[in-house]
């Protein structure tokens, strides 16, 4: 009995102490493997001190980073720098552009600089504003005309039903399939600050109508949204723009639908980046190039003003072209051929808004139909110019007020 025992207590002492070995054996190989992942995890001495240069260097060297105009822009702008010694990263202007990042990552410093760009090289600029006019304040401070939210689908409805057709009348009376900006006339931009939010009032249809024909008339479309996922812009839209400005987003998946899934295996990592670096993806920028965002302000646009283009072809006489009525149900206000006359036209709905007697803004916006904040706008414009007279019952016109 005694021996049996013996054996019984030697054979749970010899599985107690396997038992004993195996697990610390487990805990050293998982120390091991979170010492190893954190050791990968953890950026290296020199990723550390590549961080602090890009952080400090336009600190350090503000000039280095200071927008400059380009002597030909029209064979690439320049828009970022990776370094203080590093050449300029150019983006060509004739090109349909989607401008991605979070907020504050620097969107706005970017099309100031594409913009003050197209202008310097003798572009057309529209600003479609869907911010109640805040974004476009330097862009209507600079003479570029602002087309607020509720005025957009009469103006793609204007854009599709008369000035693609006169473009095209254009280019058949040369005998020409492509705009040529040194005869035919200038090209013409559209600056969609907010693209998902003028999709909630822009019909899908008719937006990627004109985003597929534009380009042989000289139009093009530079687009800024912060995750260009399909719920806010269509697959079909968004596939159409071939150039591709990444700033910060903020996870891996937001790097996939900005630039694919290829591209994100590839090296592109936006979501990687810190604040007002960008990455540009286009024919001309095949590999990521991390650099940092040119330093503008909202003066920049009234520093270079717009510089009239100098031809030296003879050109053509005008066409005249009968207006055609667009396929498309895009509602709205009734369609202008010029920012000037819809302004004029804005004035006048005011004069008539006011011709009942005094009223404050929000009536003249009820009368109108318009936004509030533009309403208020021009009527500092009116007032400037005489046309509208502050009494205490509200705004009135002045020889109303003199006769009352």
């Amino acid at each position: 009995m005694t021996v049996y025992l013996c054996l019984a207590a030697a054979a749970g002492g010899w599985l107690y102490l396997r038992y004993l070995l195996r697990e610390r054996k487990a805990t050293r190989s998982a120390r091991r493997q979170r010492r190893a992942h954190e050791k990968a995890a953890s950026p290296t001495l020199s990723a550390r001190l590549l961080q602090a240069w890009r952080w400090t260097a336009p600190r350090a060297f503000p000039w280095a980073f200071r927008w400059r105009p380009a002597r030909r822009p029209r064979r690439g702008v320049p828009l970022a720098r990776p370094g203080v010694l590093a050449p300029w990263v150019r983006v060509k202007l004739s090109q349909h552009l989607l401008v991605t990042g979070v907020t504050g990552s620097g969107k706005s410093c970017v099309f100031i600089a594409l913009a003050t760009s197209a202008r310097a090289a003798g572009m057309d600029v529209e600003f479609w504003d869907a911010k109640d006019g805040l974004e476009g304040q330097p862009y209507e401070a600079a003479g570029i005309p602002v087309v607020e939210l509720d005025d957009q689908p009469a103006r793609l409805g204007w854009l599709l039903g008369e000035e693609l057709p006169r473009r095209a009348a254009v280019l058949k009376a040369r005998g020409a399939r492509m705009w040529d900006p040194d005869v035919d006339g200038p090209e013409l931009v559209l600056i969609l600050d907010e693209l998902g939010v003028s999709m909630t009032v822009l019909p899908t249809g008719p937006v990627a109508t004109l985003i597929k024909k534009c380009r042989a008339y000289g139009l093009w479309i530079w687009g800024g949204e912060q995750i260009g996922k399909a719920s806010t812009v269509d697959t079909d839209i968004r596939s159409q723009f071939q150039g591709r400005i990444a700033l910060q987003v903020g996870r891996a998946s937001d790097a996939r639908i900005v630039l694919g899934d290829e591209s994100v295996a590839d090296g592109w990592a936006p979501h990687e980046l810190p604040s007002r670096w960008l990455l540009v993806k286009d024919a001309d920028h095949k590999k990521p190039r991390p650099a940092r965002c040119a330093t503008v302000s909202d003066a920049l646009l009234q520093r270079y003003p717009m510089r009239p283009r100098v031809s030296l072809v003879k050109a053509p006489e005008p066409v005249a072209v009968a207006p055609v009525a667009h396929a498309f149900d895009l509602g709205g206000r009734p369609q202008h051929a010029t920012g000037n006359t819809r302004t004029d036209e804005f004035a006048e709905e005011i004069e008539r808004a006011l011709l009942g007697g005094p009223a404050g803004v929000r009536e003249i916006a009820r009368a109108t139909g318009r936004n509030p904040g533009s309403v208020h706008r021009k009527i500092q414009q009116m007032t400037a110019r005489g046309l509208v007279r502050s009494t205490p019952d509200g705004l009135a016109l002045p020889h109303v007020t003199e006769e009352e």
